[in-house]
């Protein structure tokens, strides 16, 4: 049995211990941080919003905090991120012709497959043609289960601020999954936490570590500053997961 922590919508301030929507940012990262090292956990993943206006200060303030972690750390945009900064910070996770940054890892006999649903400019998600190019050959190359991760979630969750910026190509995204779906599918961006499903797969939202919105809320205002993050586990195939709030 492996152990995974996703962190998601960090929505880091520039200024230190600023505030987004009156919640400690940073604070609350450093409390879910704490947390998942008392865990052990075999990996970090990092799916998006990490920086709430992409400035690459935050990024490089960000970097020592989880250096603890060194190569069990994965990184995706969101988008509030920057792709040219976030890279700059972390040039050894991509390459540097890379136009998306995207991730593929193995672990606990599972394959672990990380999508940039970045429209830069835009708050809506999309993989765009390339990326779905090579997401076809990555599950054709593996035998393996496969976990995958991104920021937008490809289904609505009755939320109508963040189903605007549902995926705009999830048609295609569930052509390809269809034929062989996920073990599960874990996304950040609607600072909730639902269960779903999407192709075959069940879908995983997951709370923010800055603030969360309330379950179908008509008014884009924090119900809760409170910090989450989602445990996951996987065994022999099977993924378990859990939210945590601090």
């Amino acid at each position: 049995m492996v152990r995974i922590a996703q962190l998601t919508d960090l929505h880091l301030s520039v200024a230190d211990r600023g505030r987004v929507f009156g919640s400690d940012v940073w604070g609350n990262l450093e409390r879910v941080l704490a947390h998942v090292q008392t865990l052990g956990v075999d990996r970090l993943v990092l799916t998006g919003d990490i920086a709430n206006s992409g400035g690459r200060s935050v990024y490089e303030r960000l970097r020592p905090l989880l250096s603890p972690f060194g190569d069990r750390m994965l990184l995706l945009p969101g988008n509030h991120d920057r792709r040219a900064a976030l890279r700059a910070v972390f040039p050894s996770r991509w390459p540097a012709t890379a136009n998306r940054l995207g991730f593929e890892a193995e672990l606990g006999g599972c394959t672990l497959l990380g999508l940039d649903s970045v429209h830069e400019g835009r708050t809506r998600g999309e993989l765009g043609q390339d990326q779905l190019h090579w997401l076809a050959g990555r599950l054709a190359a593996t035998t393996r289960p496969v976990v995958l991760f991104l920021h937008h979630p490809p289904v609505r969750v009755r939320c109508w601020f963040v189903d605007r910026d549902l995926l705009r190509d999830r048609d295609q995204l569930a052509a390809l999954l269809r034929p062989r779906p996920p073990l599960a599918i874990f996304t950040g961006h609607v600072h909730q936490a639902h269960e779903l499903e999407f192709a075959g797969a069940p879908v995983f939202t997951t709370p923010a570590v800055a603030y969360q919105y309330g379950l179908h809320s008509w008014v884009p205002l924090p119900k809760s500053l409170r910090p989450a993050l989602r445990i996951l586990e996987l065994d022999g195939g099977l993924v378990r997961s859990e939210v945590v709030r601090l």
